[in-house]
């Protein structure tokens, strides 16, 4: 929140703005329809309506979960997250509104508390009207838009030129045309480019003129903004750029006081810079800055924020003592905020994503933790996954604002989080290893994924693919207690049909079912008094009737691109062509099958560099083969 100062310049300057911007709610060009029922959803959600314009769903995950995942998810279906450029929105434990846009579509989701759903997290879409649809560059972040004014502000990781020409293409296709200062009139290209950057002028019979600046950052990053200008300040560029130049042969004559002005602007050797002492840019530029909330030259002494933490150098570990909590993983230095609850490390840091992401990638390997490749590699946002001797840990890093949001989960979170207080008694009902044992007549029935889970769960889940459901748990209680429960919950199902069971001494059980669907499996495993639950369906009535399964004793793969560019994927020494798009949300791309084994996976495609994925596959499965930007994500969906 703004300091009251800070709140009173900006409502003075945006009375200001209101005064020299002439408003529209005029689109240039026709919005394309929204339909919110089509939109990617959390799995295992439970619809409450759903309209076109708006639609409604409840999830059993926290507001920061739902958050979290449901942004990783619209993030990888193109959608692009971005901020109200002169307004606030509060995010708390209760309630997040957030706003995204996809090519001509915003949506803006709210994530919020629902007591009237039984305490659930409610998700609700609505599609919002476009005052004036501006061009987001494709791999831009830290966006800041308004499209009433219409207004955008971001950063992008492209060079000024290119950016240049993705934002002239996508204006002009939006009603916009080039203008050029010099002659007065429309043009097909009228960029200005200057070592400091790029500027251009763009004007539309239906709606306001626009000027686009794009400049360099300190740590050689595009600034990129788009704005209204008025008319006036249209006529004060042209008559600037087209005031002819003096001859420099003789000094000229004193001019007349009522000339000043004008042998003034004779004088100077580029008619842009004549702007520069213009009345009307310096309010913008003063507005600009109480709206934007731009740093003043003192911030960078806030803590956790130096000249460093904006450069390209590699982040330091944090020292241990400098963090309360202690953190589960490294910290990269320069960390602040951080929370440890329910299995969640959050923090916030200042550096971009992409060098926080450098820093986890760095220490986690160094650490002995393997990386496993995920589809979300963007420059506003990475998703990172590590296993290690059977923990794992997941990162989501997200640049919200100014600042750098980590979210961290996984078991490698949850066990550090349970490791009880050397100077406080353990619980007992908590490890079953102290006092009165857990038992299974205590352990009251959930479900995730349609699947029954112990509501006394610490953590529970699902994965879902096309033809697998997995119910996932983390339980504290011994393994007996559990295993009592399922034996219990899933006796009720008269459709199930237990047919071996398999229990060994170092804490394992496993057990087979015949249903309906096809066969489950249901795995326990306890360590340290936690007792974590796989129940896995395998739907092979519907695999074998879709007409996918694989040859006896054979694998089936099924291979998709999310990149907007054509792929080469190279495994058991052949080499596929996958089309942009093709196979990313139906399996319409090409597919292949394989014997049984492992295999190296490797992928070629436009500003992709990754290294070969490895995949062990067994007879008789269904994977999937996702390429994105980091590379190929396996995924068995059989």
């Amino acid at each position: 929140m703004l300091p009251f100062c800070k709140s009173l310049i900006a409502a003075a300057a945006l009375l200001l703005l209101t005064t020299l911007l002439p408003l529209t709610a005029t689109p240039a060009v026709a919005q394309d329809a929204i339909d919110t029922t089509k939109i990617v959803r959390l799995p295992n959600s439970k619809e409450l309506f759903a309209f076109p314009q708006s639609t409604s769903f409840t999830t059993s995950l926290s507001v920061p979960e739902a958050l979290t995942a449901l942004s990783t998810l619209l993030v990888a279906d193109s959608w692009q997250p971005y901020e109200r450029a002169f307004s606030s929105s509060a995010t708390n434990e209760e309630l997040a509104i957030v706003q995204f846009k996809k090519d001509r579509q915003l949506l803006s989701v709210m994530v919020n508390k629902a007591p009237a759903q039984n305490n659930a997290t409610a998700i609700s879409y609505t599609g919002l009207v476009t005052g004036h649809d501006l061009p987001f560059p494709k791999n831009a972040n830290t966006i800041k838009y308004d499209p009433t004014r219409p207004y955008l502000n971001c950063i992008s990781a492209t060079d000024p030129k290119s950016l240049s020409d993705e934002l002239r293409e996508g204006l002009t296709a939006r009603g916009w045309r080039p203008w050029s200062a010099s002659e007065a009139k429309r043009v097909d290209n009228a960029d200005q480019i200057t070592e400091q950057g790029v500027t251009a002028f763009y004007v539309n019979s239906n709606a306001p003129s626009l000027r686009l600046s794009i400049g360099k950052t300190k740590d050689g990053q595009s600034s990129v903004t788009i704005e209204a200008i008025s008319a006036e300040v249209l006529a004060t560029v042209a008559k600037s750029a087209t005031k002819p130049q003096t001859e420099a042969k003789e000094p000229d004559p004193p001019a007349k006081p009522e000339a000043k002005a004008d042998a003034g602007a004779h004088n100077e050797p580029d008619p842009m810079k004549s702007l520069a002492d213009d009345i009307m840019k310096e309010a913008q530029a003063a507005i600009g800055e109480a709206l934007r909330g731009i740093k003043k030259p003192d911030a960078a002494k806030k803590k956790g924020h130096t000249a460093e933490a904006d450069s390209g150098t590699p982040l330091s570990v944090m020292q241990p003592g400098d963090t309360d909590p202690a953190a589960p993983v490294p910290l990269p230095e320069g960390s602040e905020g951080i929370e440890i609850d329910n299995g969640q490390l959050e923090f916030t840091n200042s550096a971009s994503v992409a060098r926080v992401a450098a820093f986890y990638r760095s220490t986690m390997k160094g650490a002995g933790w393997k990386e496993r490749k995920t589809p979300i590699n963007q420059p506003n946002m990475v998703v990172l996954e590590f296993d290690k001797s059977g923990s794992s840990a997941q990162m989501t890093i997200m640049r919200m604002g100014d600042h750098t949001q980590v979210t961290a989960t996984g078991s490698a979170i949850k066990t550090a989080e349970q490791k009880p207080d050397a100077n406080e008694p353990q619980s007992e009902s908590t490890t079953g290893q102290a006092g009165k044992e857990i038992t299974a007549d205590q352990l009251e029935a959930d479900e995730a994924a349609g699947l029954p889970v112990p509501k006394q769960s610490t953590s529970k889940g699902s994965e879902k693919t096309m033809f697998r459901v997995s119910a996932l748990a983390d339980v504290n209680a011994p393994l007996q207690a559990v295993l009592g429960f399922y034996r219990r919950e899933l006796g009720k199902r008269n459709d199930w049909q237990m047919q071996n069971e398999t229990t060994d001494t170092s804490g394992s059980a496993r057990i087979q079912f015949a249903t309906p669907e096809g066969p489950a499996i249901l795995t326990l495993t306890e360590k340290s008094g936690t007792t974590s639950v796989v129940l896995l369906v395998r739907k092979q009535k519907a695999a074998q009737a879709s007409g996918l399964m694989p040859k006896p004793g054979q694998v089936k793969l099924l291979i998709g691109n999310i990149l907007e560019k054509d792929a080469k994927l190279s495994l058991a020494k052949k080499t596929i062509k996958v089309g942009a798009g093709k196979g990313a949300k139906e399996p319409d791309g090409p597919s292949l099958e394989i014997k049984p084994g492992s295999y190296d996976v490797n992928v070629s495609a436009p500003g992709v560099s990754a290294p070969p994925e490895k995949i062990t596959v067994g007879g008789d499965e269904i994977w999937g083969l996702i390429i994105g930007p980091g590379g190929v994500l396996p995924i068995q969906m059989y």
